[in-house]
């Protein structure tokens, strides 16, 4: 990394220190000191604790040149198994941290000049009726596609449960090469989608959501029969009623936005230079919120004036924004140009925000880190709210949250009680076991790249099965993989967009599809990639792909989430 050649401090983020570690561009032992903001975040395999995986077997090789390490948080959490004192022990053992400070005295001074809600207030909604005919006509459709294709789903439609479920179907279906289940389940999951949506926002929305999942397919030449029968259905006997439906529906028929509007509309009421976040779950969630509000005619005397934050997401994902994007819209709320931001979860932490004096959650229950974090952004004197489904999920995790952060609270206490001496031997000992954890999951990564020889393993589509080339034309280029065949370009269509995304290293041109007659399955992005001379590629999704060594005596498929755990070697360029 040049620029540490030439600057004395540098703010990165934590993923770049990754990938140059990895590559060998640097080492640890070039900086002297290292913070982490958000440190919470130093567990499993984040790219924080890459690096201090990084930094704690160089310790253990005796490196006697490391960097200092400060980390910083507004709350720790309690862990994934709910032991509070256990996680801050795993957290200080991962940070190489044996001191944990936070504010002890004079609490009463800090509270005068930093404002946060001791709590949310939540506003507990009454789902959409059961009957509610555009939920009635999406239910009949899928029950018609379970009962013909996988069976009926033993949860309910429109649930995350089912989301799980029909993944899991559609999983089994890619491992055995049924292209049709395969395309069916994809539909049933984006019409659970659409349900989900319903539940939070407008009819059109979820509508919305459907109609492009079709346009996306579309894209194939020949369907096969059953998704030719589903589109016909759908379009002949479905749509055009789902579109009546629109049309008639208020804002009254969903109970979470006639809250929303209810609180906004008292907030601005008292307060018309009010500023806040609604923060919510999804960024199709985000969008329609965003649209609803500029649309909505009840908040128009409220001199609304909204825009939406989301986050960066993978090249290939929609409703994502750029880094340059994002900058300009947080100064639109900074310059109080826009005075409401609907957000994901990226503003509630790490952003610099303005002070706000409303916070909205709405129906979006995170973790405990999440509850007290989304708190800190109502620091202008204000307050925070919850809308949330009454007798669902999210209202028991919320409570559960609230009681996780006050087991957070006292276990922060007992470390206090703690002799210096005995909470370092204590960090120490679980800093020890993890270290050989580390080790131990080195030599099994390395012995699982070795399992197969890049020139024996084919690549094919996930969906339609078709090869697409041998794991040996594969090569990494950058943070990229893709393949350097030219018979590989036959396999694919390409799809340039019109407003390319610039990046330091590549320009995202557009995505790529399997160009089966039947499939159009999207398999990643085309790319740009800079240099003395520009050479086009592709940075290939992993998740898309499925994997075959015909050698094997037992001759199966398997896929991976991420290129780090694949079974061959690729080749770097």
């Amino acid at each position: 990394m040049a620029i540490l050649e030439v600057k004395k401090v540098v703010m990165i983020t934590a993923q770049i220190l990754v990938n140059a570690l990895e590559k060998k561009d640097v080492d640890l032992s070039y900086f002297d000191f290292l913070i982490f903001d958000e440190c919470h975040h130093t567990t499993l395999n984040h790219p924080y604790n890459t690096i201090m995986r990084n930094y704690l077997l160089k310790k253990k090789e005796g490196t006697s040149r490391l960097p200092f390490i400060l980390g910083l948080s507004a709350s720790l959490g309690v862990g994934s198994d709910g032991d509070a004192a256990k996680h801050i022990i795993t957290l200080c053992a991962n940070m190489d941290a044996t001191c944990v400070s936070h504010v002890r005295e004079n609490l009463e001074d800090l509270e005068q000049h930093v404002h946060t809600p001791e709590s949310d207030k939540i506003c507990r909604v009454n789902p959409r009726p059961k009957d509610d005919p555009f939920r009635k006509i999406i239910e009949e459709i899928m029950l018609d596609q379970e009962c013909t294709h996988v069976g009926e789903a033993p949860h309910d439609k429109g649930s995350q449960e089912y989301e799980n479920w029909i993944i899991q179907c559609r999983m089994t279906a890619e491992k055995t090469h049924n292209h049709t289940e395969t395309v069916i389940c994809r539909y049933l999951q984006a019409f659970n989608d659409a349900l989900m949506l319903y539940e939070n926002l407008r009819a059109i929305d979820a509508l919305e959501c459907i109609d492009n999942h079709f346009d996306d397919r579309s894209i194939a030449v020949d369907f096969i029969k059953a998704e030719e029968y589903l589109r016909s259905e759908y379009e002949l006997n479905h749509q055009q009623k789902l579109m009546k439906i629109t049309k008639k529906e208020t804002t009254n028929d969903c109970p979470k936005l006639k809250k929303l509007v209810e609180l906004l509309k008292s907030i601005f009421g008292r307060n018309k230079s009010s500023k806040g976040i609604i923060l919510c779950r999804t960024r199709k969630i985000a969008k329609g919120l965003k649209l609803f509000l500029e649309q909505e005619s009840s908040l128009v005397s409220e001199c609304i004036k909204c825009d939406c934050l989301v986050g960066q997401g993978k090249a290939d994902m929609k409703d994502t924004m750029t880094e340059e994007q994002q900058a300009k819209v947080l100064k639109r709320f900074k310059d109080g140009k826009i005075n409401i931001l609907v957000a994901t979860d990226i503003a509630q932490e790490g952003l610099d925000m303005p002070a706000c004096n409303v916070v909205i959650r709405f129906n979006f229950v995170s973790n405990e880190i999440g509850t007290v974090q989304s708190r800190g952004r109502a620091r202008a004197s204000g307050e925070c709210f919850l809308i949330v489904e009454r007798g669902s999920r999210n209202e028991k995790h919320e409570e559960s949250n609230r009681e996780k952060v006050q087991r957070m609270n006292e276990a922060l206490l007992n470390v206090d009680h703690k002799s210096e001496e005995e909470f370092k031997e204590e960090v120490l000992k679980r800093q020890n076991e993890l270290i050989e954890k580390y080790e131990q999951e080195l030599l099994k990564n390395k012995e699982t790249q070795l399992l197969d020889r890049a020139a024996d393993v084919q690549v094919l589509c996930k969906e339609c099965s078709v090869f697409l080339c041998l794991a040996s034309d594969l090569c990494e280029r950058g943070c990229h993989i893709t393949c350097d065949n030219l018979e590989f370009r036959k396999k694919i269509r390409e799809f340039k967009k019109k407003n390319c995304d610039e990046y330091r290293d590549t320009i995202n041109m557009g995505t790529i599809k399997c160009a089966e007659s039947n499939c159009g399955q999207p398999l990643g992005i085309l790319v740009l990639f800079k240099g003395s001379t520009d050479h086009k590629g592709y940075g290939l999704k992993a998740q898309s792909l499925k994997f075959m060594n015909p050698k094997k005596l037992v001759n199966q498929t398997w896929t991976i989430k991420k290129w780090k755990k694949r079974t061959f070697e690729i080749k770097q360029l």
